[in-house]
């Protein structure tokens, strides 16, 4: 695998065993044993595993499903179902002036809102910012310079969106969350 390689698990959410979801995806990823991983948090707030600093990942869940993107550098990844939202008003006061336009001229479409949603969570993410940085504050329609953004497929009403300095291949796994 290229450091602009990654791969996404997806499991039916079990809330109740998150942090098992993610042993246990990370154990498909690099074949070790799931006891061999321990997540912590940076002073941003952004999970790593202690003692692995080549394996980075990305968690996201929405609606009835969970989601670890893994790479060899550092990735945003962001799940999110299409609920039923006041989109026009969330674009005009949440989103960068150029996004909220961009919403506009299509008429806040489903897709297209929840899209650019889902890209710029995934970027802060990537950044290790979280949602400290301000969703106004940047955009994410002129990406292509100093990071990508892909969507990727996935089940209809949700978009599942990947960020990285680079992304060559992709490839997605869905799996059964694991046992007790």
């Amino acid at each position: 695998m290229n450091s602009d390689d990654f791969a996404v698990y997806i499991l039916q959410d079990d809330k109740a065993s998150r942090e098992d979801m993610l042993y246990a995806a990370a154990s498909l990823f690099t074949g070790l044993d799931k006891s061999r991983f321990k997540k912590v948090l940076d002073e941003k707030g952004k999970p790593f595993f202690s003692g692995m600093p080549d394996i980075h990942f990305s968690i996201s869940h929405s609606g009835d499903y969970w989601a670890c993107g893994f790479g060899y550098s550092k990735l945003g990844i962001d799940l999110q179902r299409h609920d039923a939202c006041r989109r026009e008003s969330i674009a005009k006061r949440f989103f960068h002036k150029d996004e909220a336009g961009y919403l506009e001229a299509r008429l806040y479409a489903e897709k297209d809102f929840f899209d650019l949603w889902a890209k710029k969570e995934s970027y802060v993410k990537y950044m290790g910012e979280g949602l400290g940085l301000g969703f106004e504050s940047f955009s994410v329609l002129d990406a292509g310079k100093a990071y990508e953004l892909r969507v990727l497929p996935f089940k209809e009403r949700y978009t599942l969106c990947l960020c990285a300095e680079r992304i060559g291949s992709v490839k997605l796994h869905f799996a059964d969350p694991p046992k007790a």
